[in-house]
């Protein structure tokens, strides 16, 4: 989830911090699913996530909810 990341965003940065995830993301909805855990970000989304709150401004306390490893059997390019 995402509580922690906005643990210590001050107030005049939360709306735009949500605005530009939800962007990222695709919407509302799916936005609410990897808040929820429901969808699992990727490195990559997890890195633009860390990113964009370090363009704010924001250095410390840059941690997910939960991390978990997984393996992507799919195949395809890495």
């Amino acid at each position: 989830g995402f509580a922690s990341l906005f643990r210590n965003v001050k107030e005049k940065d939360h709306a735009q911090l949500r605005r530009r995830m939800k962007e990222y993301l695709g919407s509302n909805g799916t936005y609410y699913k990897y808040e929820h855990g429901t969808l699992l970000l990727t490195p990559a989304q997890q890195a633009w996530i860390l990113a964009l709150f370090r363009e704010f401004g924001y250095e410390e306390g840059l941690a997910f909810e939960h991390y978990e490893t997984t393996v992507d059997f799919r195949g395809g390019n890495s």
